[in-house]
This record gives C-alpha cells, structure tokens and sequence, in this order.
C-alpha cells in the first residue's frame, strides 16, 4: 500500500497541477529518504527545472524535468505525496519541493518510502529488476509469466518482480472475483483462470482508478484526501464477515506472512 490505482492516481493529480511548472526550492528534513545522492546534488540538478512529464511502472512514479533529470518516488507502506500552499511544515514531512503556487509534501510515518535521482543518461529499473507495468501485459503475457510457477497465485500477484503494481489489496479482491482461491498453485490453474483473472483484475485497477484509489489506512491522494474505491472490497480485511455473494463467514490466513481473505464456497 499504496498499490497501482493509489499511484496513478497521484500521477494524475500531480500532472494536472505541476505540469510546466518551475522548482523554485526545496527542503529535506530526513536525510535518509534520498538514496546514493545528497541534498546538493539534488538541489543542484531540480531547482530553476521544469515538470514535463510524469510517469508511472507498477507502484513508482517519477517526474522528468527539462533538463531530462528524473525524481523517482517509492511511498512504500506509508508515504504520501500531497499538494499544500507553499512553506507549511507538517508532521512526519521528510522532503518539500517548491514551486510558484503549491509545495509537494513528501509525507511518512513508517519512513520506509524513498527517492531516487536519475541523470538522463541512467535507465529506471535497471538494478531493480522489475517485472512489466500489469496494465500492459496481455493475457498471453500473463498466463506465460505465471503457468509454469509452483507457488500460491496470490503470492506471484505480489512479486513484482513478475509483474509489477499489484499488492494484497487487490490480489485478494481480484481472486474472488475470479473464483480461485490464494493458495491455488499456479501451475494448477488452467487457461480459462489465468483469463478470467487478467480481465477481473485489469478490471477491478481501472474502477479503483476511477474511485481514487483505496484508503484503508494512511493512503491519501495528491489533495490530501481519502480515495473511495474500499467500495469495491468485497473480501480484504473482512476476515470472518459473511460473504456478499453466498453468506457464508470469510476465512482469513496466513499466507508467506501476510493476512488473506477469500471465501471457502465461492472460491476453489
């Protein structure tokens, strides 16, 4: 958390109000969110720069400057990103980036999230080995990434290595509504599953998107405010509540670590 439709969201936010715009400044307060570059570098390379694009893979995002310089942001379990008035402090605010109008608030209470500075000579992802974006693989794609593996097909949802931008939220709820339980090896599945999967969870992204993304805990969206696509959660979080489709109670578990609902009856 936050997962693809949190991120994407974000993106669009920030695109819409920073797109053109100049850093004037910039403050860190922490100096271990920034990885292999110092607050020097970092002001050297952004400041007088302006935001031309802003992209997204899996659950980073990045922002290219005019001098094709590339901030990259990891929010981890709880980092936010959010646009204030310029010059507020805040609780929990490791880094701010000032432009004319807004200030871009790098907010984390668990301080796991990161950021990392690209020149325009360096690739993204190289050292990271990230799988593809989900929202651009194919059916085909997918079915071939995952068939062959003899582990939960929950747990290969959120190995990002494979494919990236899906975490437990969404895993969870696209395997109800594909009818196929977590801990189903994925070797067992069959063709039918893994596209009846592909198109529940390209799905169930675009309606998260479209909702602003889920806030279960501490997601908040570039305005600061709660997503609403928890509407959509029919499984997560809900250990022991009867099922919305047959009424029968949720069973939760342990899977690698990780807490996971499904329902017995419907899903097999």
């Amino acid at each position: 958390m936050p997962e693809l439709p949190e991120v994407e969201t974000i993106r669009r936010d920030l695109e819409y109000l920073l797109l053109h715009q100049t850093m004037t400044d910039l403050h860190l307060y922490d100096p271990r969110l920034l990885l292999k570059v110092d607050e020097k570098i970092l002001r050297d390379k952004l400041v007088g720069q302006s935001c031309m694009s802003f992209n997204r893979h899996g659950k980073y995002f990045w922002i290219t400057f005019s001098n094709q310089w590339k901030l990259l942001f990891h929010l981890r379990m709880t980092g936010q990103l959010t646009l204030t008035k310029p010059l507020e402090r805040f609780k929990a605010l490791r880094c701010s980036f000032q432009f004319r109008e807004h200030q871009l608030n790098f907010i984390d209470q668990r301080r796991f999230g990161e950021i990392h500075l690209y020149s325009p000579e360096q690739a993204i992802f190289t050292d990271n080995h990230i799988g593809p974006d989900f929202l651009t693989v194919s059916v085909k794609q997918f079915g071939d990434l995952l068939k062959t593996k003899q582990s939960p097909i929950h747990s290969l949802l959120l190995n990002q290595q494979l494919v990236a931008g899906i975490g437990n939220i969404y895993s969870q709820e696209s395997l109800f509504r594909a009818r196929i339980r977590p801990k189903r090896l994925a070797s067992r599945l069959k063709n039918k599953d893994y596209s009846t999967l592909h198109f529940k969870l390209t799905e169930l992204l675009h309606q998260a998107i479209e909702l602003r993304g889920s806030t279960s805990r501490n997601y908040r969206d570039a305005y600061g405010q709660m997503g609403n696509a928890q509407s959509l959660h029919k499984v997560y979080q809900k250990s022991n509540k009867p099922c919305v489709d047959c009424g029968h109670p949720l069973k939760g578990i342990k899977l690698q670590g990780r807490g996971v609902v499904f329902c017995s009856v419907c899903q097999s």
